[in-house]
């Protein structure tokens, strides 16, 4: 693969055609996933995953990343040695050209470093000591000093008998917790007990992780409480390892053929093959990098080292220069203070020593109106300052400690979530009192509705009977022809209306019956009859 052109100017034609080409190798034969390759440009340090524009964009403003020498992502194959042909001065030859003699010299000590053989300075011991019989000449350059796998070498006590294992909330503290823990992470990263064909560690069958379970208790005593610790404790050295398999021998390979054959030999061949289908499913492409990015945003790193943060707790309630009164927890202020200083008690960043001056401050602040530094009220503080915690994890308390899970006295949230739902519970008894007094304004006014109604159907019964008894007043007494009168005139004018009329003015019945009558003949014979009945 032509690389010339990552050395020329970026407004060349050369440097532009040798991009292009690039750009469509990689996409031939590189890593493509939902058709994105990653980007291998300054900023991105291939950690981005973009398509072809945005790949061209990026590398002719930023330019090629300058560690970035094979480009394994990109389609270029390995090559653990050189050629025969390829010598450190042929390199240092064709890096001549580069304009930065710094990062050309850092080239070459880095290729003499792997590509040659050591040099023995001659004014030290004038010869090279030979080791198990190989001159140094043959000797190969020493690795890098690791502290590679735990010896385990605690476990020769325990033929004597168990060691005992003390926790607090949950987490195992005082003497023989670091073994523990060395332990249940040797176990953890071991494929032939805990197997890494299970995708999730929820789905790995009980069996496996109940016999790991008796091989840790066959070395410590501890009780079954805290079992769901250990358990915790293996799942996330289970989880590392998978971390760290992907990271050596599956990153590094484009092809599928490479990675099975690249296989570590820890690892059983069954389960690897379903790890590296795994690995190569977009769906998990695309949640590694969202991990990414959400790995990215947490800026503040902490100091506390392999040592649990519930540890560091206990290290800060024995501390005897500590101003506190006796059998006090320790706060999350003074957890966060101690695990984010360095030795020589400096914040780690500034972002750091920020939220420690707002912790601080509010603390002064709640000192001042009565509030004790070490209250249980208090340690809220943390949480207006950091944010509230995620679900299923309480920050400074390690990985182990859950909100509700904890004692009252360190259980700031708890007592935050409790305060939050009083006053809802407030809140909704004022709204139940208020719909009972509607509640109860509304049946009031039902029942005067009700009496308001009653009163009109008396009233209404009272008013049909004079009705019908002045009809039959009219049907005794009146002649025929003022009767027929009468009757015509309530057909005319509507009886509704008629005894809307009588209702609503109160008439007289006789008055009624004048102003029926059109003649004086009617009225005459009506005062005759009058003279007898009255038809009020």
């Amino acid at each position: 693969m032509d690389k010339s052109w990552v050395r020329m100017h970026p407004c060349t034609k050369e440097f532009d055609d040798g991009l292009k080409a690039f750009i469509e190798h990689a996409f031939a034969h590189g890593f493509v996933c939902a058709s994105k390759v990653k980007c291998p440009c300054i900023d991105c340090k291939n950690m981005n995953d973009v398509n072809k524009e945005i790949l061209y964009e990026h590398l002719i403003c930023r330019g090629m990343m300058s560690n970035y020498k094979v480009w394994h992502l990109h389609g270029e194959k390995f090559e653990t040695t050189p050629t025969p042909e390829t010598t450190i001065d042929n390199i240092d030859g064709e890096c001549g050209e580069c304009s930065d003699g710094g990062d050309r010299d850092y080239i070459i000590d880095m290729l003499r470093d792997r590509f040659e053989r050591p040099v023995v300075d001659e004014d030290t011991d004038g010869m090279a000591e030979e080791t198990d019989g190989v001159s140094s000449d043959e000797q190969e350059v020493a690795p890098r000093n690791v502290r590679g796998k735990a010896k385990l070498a605690f476990l020769g006590r325990t033929r004597v008998g168990k060691l005992s294992v003390s926790f607090r909330d949950g987490v195992a503290v005082g003497p023989n917790s670091t073994e523990l823990s060395a332990l249940a992470g040797r176990l953890g990263r071991d494929a032939n007990l805990l197997p890494f064909h299970f995708l999730k560690w929820p789905l790995v069958d009980i069996e496996y992780k109940d016999r790991v379970m008796m091989e840790i208790k066959q070395h410590f005593d501890f009780p079954d409480e805290c079992n769901k610790y250990v358990l915790k404790q293996l799942n996330a050295a289970w989880k590392d390892e998978k971390g760290d398999l992907k990271r050596e021998y599956f990153t590094p390979f484009v092809t599928r053929e490479d990675r099975i054959a690249n296989r570590p030999d820890k690892v059983p061949e069954d389960q690897w093959t379903v790890l590296v289908e795994y690995w190569e499913n977009p769906k998990t492409h695309e949640k590694a990098g969202k991990n990414t990015l959400n790995r990215k945003r947490h800026k503040i790193m902490h100091t506390g080292g392999s040592k649990s943060f519930m540890k560091h707790a206990v290290e800060i309630e024995e501390d005897p220069q500590r101003d506190a009164p006796s059998g006090t927890p320790a706060t999350r202020l003074e957890i966060f203070r101690k695990t984010h200083t360095r030795k020589d008690k400096t914040p780690i960043n500034e972002l750091a020593k920020e939220k420690m001056d707002q912790m601080k401050e509010l603390a002064d602040k709640a000192s001042e109106e009565g509030s004790s530094m070490y209250s249980t009220g208090h340690d809220d503080i943390f949480t207006q300052v950091m944010g509230p915690d995620s679900r299923g994890r309480k920050r400074c308390f390690g990985r182990a400690t859950f909100p509700g899970e904890l004692s009252n006295t360190t259980s700031n949230r708890d007592n935050a979530e409790v305060r939050s739902l009083k006053g809802k519970v407030v809140d909704v008894e004022e709204e139940l009192k208020s719909t009972k007094e509607e509640l109860k304004n509304t049946q009031q006014q039902c029942s005067d509705l009700k009496s308001t109604t009653n009163a009109l159907q008396e009233s209404l019964k009272a008013t049909m009977d004079e009705i019908a008894m002045m009809r039959g007043y009219f049907r005794l007494f009146l002649p025929d022809g003022i009767s027929n009168k009468i009757a015509m005139q309530m057909e005319e004018f509507g009886h509704d209306s008629m005894i809307d009329g009588i209702l609503a003015c109160e008439w007289n019945v006789q008055d009624l019956i004048y102003s029926l009558l059109c003649t004086d003949e009617d009225i005459k014979s009506l005062n005759g009859i009058h003279a007898n009945v009255s038809l009020t």
